[in-house]
């Protein structure tokens, strides 16, 4: 519910400016803007999602052989060689399968992505249509009645920040989606496409999230060896 407000402010706010730009009724935008994105979703989906689940499916197949090989690689060195020795002799849960298991859920996530978008765009729609409505029926349940005014200053105040937060957000995720896409693909990285999804779905997560999708990229990499595994990194 919480990620379906997030999209409704967003649905609503562009609406609100294309009622300003071009005199359409915030209503009507509502639906305009959910349509589009639906339709922009459907296309790519149309065009490239046999590729995307194949390559989901992929990298399925290869993390576990790649973890063994990266772990293979890595005891070659001395740094390695303590690294993997401090791991096993600390903590179970960083041990090969583990780790596996955690990959493959980061996986799960990015792929019911869309499933979930559905849901936020169905929320989004409901929510952005006629938001004043709801607005005034939350400030109804505000006692005393004189911090109803303080409160939808609030909530105003609310709405703006989240507003640029979710633009920087799609911005930050749409061009690390595409140039994480791009960059492994020029590198010759199987399941480039996936990554790049991965990549830029978890970017919405501050911080955490590039570091979560850093996982993968480095781990399929090692498989074509060191000097791959440099040029993922950079």
């Amino acid at each position: 519910l919480g990620s379906g407000i997030l999209v409704a402010i967003l649905v609503a706010r562009i609406a609100d400016k294309m009622h300003e730009l071009t005199g359409l009724p915030p209503k009507v935008g509502s639906f305009v803007v959910v349509f589009v994105v639906a339709a922009l979703l459907l296309s790519f989906l149309f065009v490239a999602g046999s590729q995307v689940v194949a390559q989901f499916g992929q990298l399925f197949e290869e993390i576990p052989a790649t973890t063994a090989r990266f772990e293979k690689e890595a005891m070659r060195y001395e740094i390695g060689r303590e690294a993997f020795a401090y791991i096993r002799a600390n903590s179970t849960q960083m041990s090969p399968a583990v780790m596996f298991g955690n990959v493959r859920g980061i996986f799960s996530s990015a792929v019911g992505f869309f499933t979930a978008l559905a849901f936020f765009l169905f929320t989004a729609l409901y929510l952005s249509v006629d938001p004043k409505t709801y607005r005034k029926g939350f400030l109804r349940m505000v006692r005393p009645k004189q911090r109803r005014q303080r409160v939808d200053e609030i909530l105003s105040a609310l709405g703006d920040q989240l507003w640029h937060f979710l633009l920087g957000q799609m911005g930050t995720m749409t061009i690390l989606a595409v140039m994480t896409t791009v960059g492994l693909w020029f590198l010759e990285i199987p399941s480039y496409l996936a990554l790049g999804l991965i990549a830029g779905g978890l970017a919405f997560i501050p911080l955490l999230g590039p570091t979560l999708a850093f996982l993968p990229a480095i781990l399929i990499a090692s498989s074509q060896g060191a000097a791959a595994m440099l040029w993922v990194a950079g």
